[in-house]
């Protein structure tokens, strides 16, 4: 199929332009009543068009939209000079990628707490108290056994259950 209005110039043997008209919708033209003699085709492709390497459907001069020259006798009607024409390569928009830089590196700050240090009065008890932030509870009932020495150590009595609690 075919280019509608590509202007195609008959060219007569001294080079000058004879003639020139525009394909139809379906890329067809015809010059009638031409004087048999020598002549050649040149197309004029739209803004933006190529022509194709010349062979297959293309006879035209890829370089220069021009056919070589040829005869035409009295009468005769020639249809195979055609031209390829190659549509121009829709440019695509190329948008740089956004930059992305690395977040600011964040160090936190830890402050350290007061070190407390336990101690164990005579009569058995730690100090100091120390708050806790929740609540903990034991998911089994828990009951001390044994005693805590002067030093802070617990004297163990008894055994340990399956989760590594003593009892007594």
């Amino acid at each position: 199929m075919g280019l509608a209005e590509i202007a195609v110039t008959l060219i007569n043997a001294s080079g000058a332009d004879a003639r020139t008209m525009m394909t139809d919708e379906a890329g067809a033209y015809r010059f009638t009543d031409v004087v048999a003699g020598p002549y050649a085709v040149r197309f004029t492709p739209p803004e933006g068009y190529t022509f194709s390497p010349a062979g297959g459907d293309s006879i035209a001069d890829p370089a220069t939209g021009t056919t070589a020259q040829f005869y035409l006798a009295p009468g005769e009607e020639q249809t195979g000079w055609n031209a390829g024409l190659v549509p121009p390569v829709a440019e695509e928009e190329v948008t740089p990628e956004e930059e992305i830089t690395p977040e600011e590196e964040i160090t936190p700050e830890v402050t350290p707490k007061e070190e407390i240090t336990p101690e164990v009065t005579p009569e058995g008890e730690i100090t100091p108290e120390v708050a806790l932030e929740e609540e903990i509870t034991p998911e089994e009932e828990v009951t001390p056994q044994g005693e805590i020495t002067p030093e802070g150590e617990i004297t163990p009595q008894g055994g340990t259950n399956e989760s590594g609690i003593l009892y007594g």
